[in-house]
């Protein structure tokens, strides 16, 4: 008998798995070079602009490693900015079902 919890990690893990069953996971994705470089640019602006000790920390990593840790930080950034958002709105169930639709 498995006893599952209903937290937001259990949602998190239940996509994960699905990825991970995916059989295009192994299909290269099309990728706009520029864009990229521009989307690498604006989470390395995010990073520096709200954190700098986690900036500083990133300087020590790769820079193939480096970007991924701004891109995560940017996107944890921007959930989070958006949460503080929904306390101040009426609206705060859409703006979450409106991220959550980016995201898909």
């Amino acid at each position: 008998m498995t006893i599952e919890v209903l937290t937001w990690e259990h949602h998190l893990l239940v996509r994960a798995r699905e990825a991970l069953a995916t059989p295009t996971l192994n299909e290269k994705p099309v990728v706009d070079a520029q864009a990229l470089r521009y989307a690498y640019d604006y989470c390395r602006v995010v990073v520096h602009a709200n954190s700098r000790t986690f900036g500083l920390a990133c300087r020590l990593l790769p820079p193939h490693k480096r970007r991924a840790a701004h891109a995560l930080y940017a996107f944890c950034r921007a959930t989070d900015d958006l949460v503080d958002k929904t306390r101040l709105v009426a609206n705060a169930e859409g703006l979450v079902a409106a991220w959550r639709s980016r995201l898909s």
